[in-house]
């Protein structure tokens, strides 16, 4: 959704072209009206130092993989800066999210509005997501895995055709991995039906 407000466009008329493992994947292309628009934004976010803040890795970096990383992926590539942020935080992310899992609970325990209140916990826990230099933007109300998990049961339910990243057996999504790997693809959803969609070719430094 952010790369769709980034290019001024609603969510719909965006494709992102994702593979990878769970929080561990690349996005490859991003189309709109059949053309992918990802080299031209890898070339504005060169010079938008602020769109590190949404991506988490500097748009030079970007550029030079010619995809956009998940976030998570800044463990894998920048080790040591991830490590020197975890360690110089008060809190384990584990004990964070601990934390706020016991506030939620108590509050709908004592609460009247659930939803209001698994809301706003929604917000504290992706506002908290990552520390030091490498802590983004929350997600707005909608987003996330609510978002996903709607798309799921919406095609799976209704038979609306929809399509959603989700980890998903493999098949022949990404050549190179066996059909019964788990990966994290876009995946398409209708009635009783769903198959993950073909990743075509993809670095070989991906598989590494």
């Amino acid at each position: 959704k952010v790369i769709a407000q980034f290019l001024n466009k609603k969510e719909e008329e965006v494709f992102t072209d994702y593979f990878g493992l769970n929080h561990f994947g690349w996005i490859k292309g991003v189309y709109v009206d059949g053309e992918d628009v990802l080299p031209s934004i890898l070339e504005l976010i060169k010079d938008l130092p602020d769109f590190e803040r949404i991506t988490r890795f500097p748009g030079e970096f970007s550029a030079l993989i010619k995809m956009l990383p998940n976030p998570y992926l800044c463990y894998y590539y920048f080790k040591e800066e991830a490590t020197k942020d975890l360690l110089r935080a008060e809190r384990t992310r584990g004990e964070i999210v601990e934390e706020m899992n016991a506030k939620l609970f108590h509050s709908l325990r004592e609460g009247s509005n659930p939803l209001s209140i698994y809301l706003d916990y929604i917000k504290e826990r992706e506002a908290s997501f990552m520390p030091g230099r490498l802590k983004g933007i929350a997600l707005a109300e909608g987003e996330g895995y609510i978002d996903v998990a709607l798309k799921v049961i919406k095609g799976l339910a209704k038979g609306d055709a929809e399509v959603a990243i989700v980890n998903t057996r493999n098949l022949t999504a990404i050549s190179g991995l066996e059909e019964d790997n788990v990966v994290e693809v876009p995946t398409l959803f209708r009635k009783d039906f769903l198959r993950p969609l073909s990743a075509g070719k993809i670095p070989a430094e991906s598989l590494a």
